[in-house]
């Protein structure tokens, strides 16, 4: 329950104020707050916000604050400002440390992997790994297509974005599926490519790309990474954030088409490749698995 409201009745009529403000000092004194006051005679307001309240007990959301439950929340509350002492002494130290400092990471790692729900570190790198096998017959099937269509495209295309692992990719695939023969050349393209370059590979998509609506950084990047998971590391805004976990800052913000080019993504591949090597992940599908957590477990 986050709502605070105060209700005051009196010969006057009832007043209510409703807002943010904590029954604190804080709350009431120091803070800044924001709160609506309610007043007067109308019967509505009051009649439905008591109802809003009384419902919130008979459903369990409130319970009286008995002294056993106040006692447990006072050593709930002790115990958590203890951690968040110790906590913010580890934050400053690690926002102190250079560049490349790997603590942060090194910790989120460990909590990953003691994690035994679907977020944890042993789920979630085999569902990436599961969904990597399906991923060199969905490019086929693109590669293979004479005279693709937006219709006859999309399904397929759907598949693939089943299979990665970039948050917010369907909300563009009509766009992208606009311009399948695009899409079709550029997998063509990676699969005659006789590089290993991050540069050149990169580049070697982005050219037919900047003609593909929506196909930005992330699209690409899923792509090389769908070629080679120990090569290339997926570039989007869960990895850049890890990054800077490890206080490396230096890519654009918003990643785009125009602000990253391959020179750019090879530099991300190099820093990507130091973690993951530090860290003693396979490859980066793994080191992609523990970004996405960081991103957003730790939010």
């Amino acid at each position: 329950m986050h709502p605070k409201i105060y209700i005051f009745g009196g010969r006057q009529g009832t007043t209510a104020i409703v807002g943010s403000a904590n029954m604190t000092q804080g709350g009431f004194a120091n803070n800044w707050e924001m709160s609506a006051l309610i007043s007067g005679r109308d019967v509505n307001w009051e009649k439905n916000l008591i109802e809003w309240i009384q419902d919130r007990f008979d459903d369990g959301d409130i319970v009286e604050a008995t002294p056993t439950l106040v006692e447990r929340y006072r050593i709930k509350r002790d115990i958590f400002l203890a951690n968040i002492k110790i906590a913010e002494r580890r934050a400053r130290k690690a926002v102190k440390s250079p560049p490349g400092d790997l603590g942060t990471l090194q910790e989120i790692l460990v909590e990953m992997k003691a994690d035994e729900s679907d977020n944890g570190f042993e789920v979630q790198v085999a569902l990436r790994k599961n969904n990597q096998r399906s991923i060199p017959a969905i490019f086929k099937r693109i590669e293979e297509m004479n005279a693709p269509t937006p219709e006859s495209f999309l399904p397929i295309y759907e598949k693939l974005l089943q299979a990665w692992h970039s948050g917010g990719l369907h909300r563009g695939k009509t766009a992208v599926a606009s311009q399948p023969m695009m899409f079709r050349d550029s997998l063509r393209s990676l699969r005659r490519s006789r590089s290993v370059d991050p540069d050149v590979n990169y580049n070697l998509l982005l050219e037919p790309m900047l003609q593909v609506p929506r196909a930005g950084v992330n699209v690409i990047t899923e792509i090389l990474h769908s070629h080679d998971a120990t090569r290339y590391p997926v570039m989007n805004a869960n990895s850049v954030s890890g990054l800077r976990l490890a206080k490396i800052s230096n890519y654009p913000v918003p990643l785009t088409k125009k602000t990253v080019d391959g020179k750019t993504y090879a530099r991300f591949c190099e820093d990507a490749e130091r973690i993951r090597s530090s860290l003693k992940l396979k490859d980066f599908t793994e080191l992609d698995a523990l970004f996405n957590y960081a991103y957003w477990r730790t939010d």
